[in-house]
């Protein structure tokens, strides 16, 4: 697999190999090497869709590329889910110490919600490609608001992806980033709404905003679940 890891840079992924399951450390190791691979898929979708945020008016087109190249990375990255899931289901069947056991399911649950939050961040990217192709757009301050919680997103992986093992003090730290991309995610939501109730905007936009807003409310409900466990392991 080729998958992304930033603007106009991809590094190829190796299939799981099915021998290691005979090793189970060393199987586990290798899905996790693989987990934290998909957090960089995810992790370079939100930096998609950063772009297109930061887009002037009128670069329509450059959106609609953009889009298309989410898309490929979209397919790449399912079948890297599906795979894993595979790989773990297979591993979770040999004859395990308890505590690996528990690593093994804690592993498959997070594949699960990546893929939830990945997919969410697509619809969003769906909602986005819309306006592009109707030339309609959300206020400066919504895409201003949307912008702060990607960015902060962003952030979150970009630590999962640099430590191994967090001191305290970086545990502390991200929890930290956890709760005020919450509190950011919660805020531009109510910012949505506020918007879908005004007066100023076209009916289509009032629809187009209120798919931001079902996209955000699963994308919160889904990273509420996921970040815990993705930070106070490593």
């Amino acid at each position: 697999f080729i998958i992304p890891v930033a603007e106009n840079e991809e590094i190829q992924l190796t299939n799981l190999d099915k021998r290691f399951l005979q090793t189970p450390p060393i199987a586990l190791n290798q899905a996790e090497s693989h987990l934290k691979m998909m957090a960089v898929t995810v992790k370079n979708k939100i930096n998609i869709i950063l772009t297109v945020l930061r887009q002037k008016p009128g670069n329509n087109d450059e959106i609609i590329e953009k889009f298309a190249k989410f898309e490929e990375y979209s397919k790449q990255r399912k079948q890297i889910g599906s795979d894993l899931n595979q790989f773990l289901v297979y591993l979770a069947q040999k004859e395990l110490s308890d505590e690996m056991s528990r690593e093994v399911t804690r592993l498959i649950y997070l594949n699960k919600d990546l893929e939830i939050i990945a997919t969410q961040l697509g619809k969003f990217m769906g909602v986005l490609f819309e306006q592009a192709e109707k030339n309609i757009t959300i206020s400066e301050s919504g895409k201003d608001e949307l912008n702060i919680c990607l960015t902060r997103l962003n952030e979150i992986f970009a630590d999962l992806t640099r430590f191994e093992n967090l001191t305290d003090e970086q545990s502390a730290n991200i929890s930290i980033l956890i709760n005020t991309q919450n509190m950011l995610i919660a805020e531009a939501r109510d910012l949505l709404i506020s918007r879908i109730r005004s007066s100023e905007h076209s009916p289509y936009e009032s629809i187009v905003l209120l798919d931001s807003l079902r996209s955000m409310d699963s994308l919160l409900s889904s990273m509420r679940y996921t970040f815990e466990h993705l930070f106070y392991k490593f």
